[in-house]
């Protein structure tokens, strides 16, 4: 089977982080414990909330390392809600897809005939994806920020925002990574999560490209892409 179950590891406990719509590599909360030490950061919430407000749709490739193992793919994702993950095919010949129609968060995995071999769903409403597929960025009607640190590496300076979904401080822990960029401004860098073993989970989109087109059969179960 995959390395990994992200969908259930949604559901459990989630710390969130990344390197997604950024453009560099980050390492998630082991980098920044990695680092030099952590200071306050001298900018506002508000300027890394304008930051994630600036982009509807996104398409790139990532990587996602779990226990030293790695997985490729292909990222979609258009605000609000809806989000499509392909995972390139395993050694087993199985592939996994992970498709939210807005409402509903459900993974699939295809045998290598390319039947579905099982699948299962959750409602968005019960994993920290919904605090990054809304069009509100950082919504603090419905999370609250526990503090805001950057810590200086060799790549730049990296800036986490770590968050507590308000009516479930249990399961809905996130930790947004933006990479500091003097010119541009803070650029949001994707996730990692934590799974109820308390595995990491690190995925770090690359070739990133914000607001294209995506057509609406992409967000669709019936689509190959």
């Amino acid at each position: 089977m995959f390395g990994c179950n992200l969908l259930t590891s949604m559901v459990f406990k989630v710390v969130f982080f990344v390197g997604v719509f950024c453009f560099g590599s980050v390492q998630g909360e082991k980098d920044s414990r990695n680092a030099s030490p952590c200071f306050e950061s001298p900018l506002s919430l508000e300027v890394y909330n304008n930051c994630l407000k600036k982009f509807n749709t996104v398409e790139a490739k990532f990587l996602q390392t779990s226990e030293s193992k790695c997985t490729k793919g292909k990222l979609y994702l258009q605000k609000p809600g809806k989000l499509r993950i392909i995972y390139e095919i395993n050694s087993q010949g199985q592939r996994k897809e992970i498709l939210c129609d807005g409402t509903y968060l459900t993974e699939y995995v295809f045998d290598s005939q390319g039947e579905l071999e099982e699948s299962s769903s959750v409602n968005l409403s019960e994993t920290p994806l919904q605090i990054v597929l809304n069009t509100q960025g950082i919504d603090l009607r419905y999370v609250r920020v526990e503090r805001i640190v950057s810590a200086k590496k060799s790549r730049g300076i990296y800036t986490y925002i770590y968050l507590v979904k308000k009516e479930d401080s249990t399961e809905g822990k996130v930790v947004l990574i933006f990479k500091e960029d003097k010119e541009a401004g803070p650029q949001f860098c994707g996730w990692t999560i934590y799974d109820e073993h308390n595995r990491e989970i690190i995925l770090e989109l690359t070739d990133v490209n914000t607001n294209v087109i995506i057509l609406p059969k992409t967000f669709s179960t019936s689509s190959t892409l």
